[in-house]
């Protein structure tokens, strides 16, 4: 039987899959950890991912070193998804395993490490990815306050809020969003400074981080940062003004979701505004306010 399993495992041709599908469901049944090496390769072969996932997920204990090992060799973006996909689906068996992709010497594998323990809301592993914090590569802190926004929890709001001091403003950034507003409001004074525009003639990829920083703000529903919204609904530009039109159409919604009596009133002053693009964004806004305020109601 299992020279014929060994035939079928390296067919190729088409008119063979279904046998090949039905002999890796076997071996899934099995648990028969022979063929481990195969099925690793049946997970990119046409056809078969679906079944040898699910045999690799019934052999966990014994595949999960070959997937780690295989996925720290591969740069193939469709394979390091398939191996990620069936490591998750392998759950607590295979953290001991996944641990070990956090010393790896290649920084995109300790990125998926952490990603994968993130998708498995291991709590057992929120100081193994908090320690992660500390890394020079902007990448894996951004996937360590992913990671542990999505495990929860005290310990991961802790080292959520290191992340607050990272020389990165994206991963600044992406922590405030993790974060509740007074656990951020100490860091808002040095935010504020980041919407400045640093170039006369707007810049696409500014424009698009000074959108991310208002996005992060609006979440403070603190008076404090209206006037710095407020500035920005009012800049202009004599060439690429278009590439503002993000940041200010952010802007008016942030002042609708911080709320306070000075952010509504410069929304309303907005809604009346000679520009017609502000005043047409400021009355969509009031107006979804207004369809919200109502079903609320309802």
């Amino acid at each position: 039987i299992a020279k014929k399993f060994a035939k079928y495992l390296m067919r190729k041709d088409s008119i063979f899959l279904e046998r090949k599908r039905a002999v890796i469901k076997a071996i899934g049944e099995t648990r028969d950890p022979t063929y481990i090496p195969e099925l690793v390769s049946s997970l990119w072969a046409a056809g078969t991912y679906g079944e040898a996932r699910e045999a690799l997920v019934a052999l966990a204990d014994k595949a999960a070193p070959l997937l780690i090992d295989t996925l720290k060799e591969t740069d193939d973006y469709s394979v390091r998804m398939k191996i990620l996909d069936t490591l998750k689906r392998m759950s607590d068996k295979a953290i001991p395993e996944i641990l070990r992709l956090l010393q790896a010497k290649e920084w995109y594998a300790r990125r998926n490490g952490i990603f994968i323990l993130g998708e498995l809301k291991a709590e057992s592993a929120v100081d193994n990815i908090g320690a992660m914090i500390t890394e020079e590569i902007a990448q894996i802190q951004l996937e360590v306050v992913s990671s542990l926004n999505k495990i929860g929890g005290r310990r991961s709001v802790a080292y959520i809020k290191k992340a607050l001091n990272s020389k990165y403003p994206h991963v600044t950034l992406e922590a405030m969003k993790c974060l509740d507003p007074e656990e951020f409001k100490h860091k808002l004074p040095t935010v504020l400074l980041w919407l400045k525009r640093q170039k006369t003639i707007p810049n696409e990829t500014d424009e698009q981080f000074r959108t991310s920083v208002i996005e992060a703000i609006a979440k403070s529903k603190e008076e404090s940062v209206v006037n710095a919204l407020t500035a920005i609904v009012k800049e202009r530009a004599l060439f690429k003004r278009n590439l503002l039109i993000p940041a200010k159409q952010a802007a008016l919604t942030a002042l609708a979701q911080i709320g306070t009596p000075k952010a509504m009133q410069t929304l309303q002053k907005a809604a009346n505004s000679r520009n017609h693009f502000i005043a047409a964004t400021a009355q969509d806004v009031l107006q979804r306010l207004t369809a919200a305020a109502e079903e609320t109601s309802a």
